[in-house]
């Protein structure tokens, strides 16, 4: 029972991250964004269609799944389907800074979340 409630808080913790996670990226400036990983014109317009295709998956999720796990399984997928995408799409310079990047704006939505 207890392992139940503590992977039931867990993935409720993953999704709420998730939600911040797509508030924070929202307000960030792309062009600066861009900027930083040294993304060319085709890149960046690869780089949106990812994204948003990313963010449709996800509401997607939220929209049909009822059970937090199923939902918190699909998150993952759908996470690293776009991180394979990304990594198909940049250089090793790039990826590498793109994760980076990545890890900061899921640290920052964890501090949000909990404020």
């Amino acid at each position: 029972m207890k392992t139940k409630i503590i992977a039931l808080l867990a993935i409720v913790f993953a999704l709420s991250i998730q939600s911040s996670y797509a508030q924070s990226t929202s307000e960030i400036d792309m062009d600066e964004y861009f900027a930083d990983l040294n993304l060319t014109e085709d890149q960046k317009v690869t780089f949106d269609e990812i994204t948003d295709e990313y963010y449709a998956n996800l509401q997607h999720v939220q929209e049909t799944e009822t059970s937090k796990t199923k939902m918190y399984k699909a998150y993952k997928t759908h996470k690293k389907t776009r991180d394979n995408k990304m990594k198909a799409l940049m250089d090793k310079e790039q990826y590498s800074l793109y994760q980076t990047k990545q890890k900061e704006l899921e640290k920052k939505a964890r501090e949000e979340n909990r404020g």
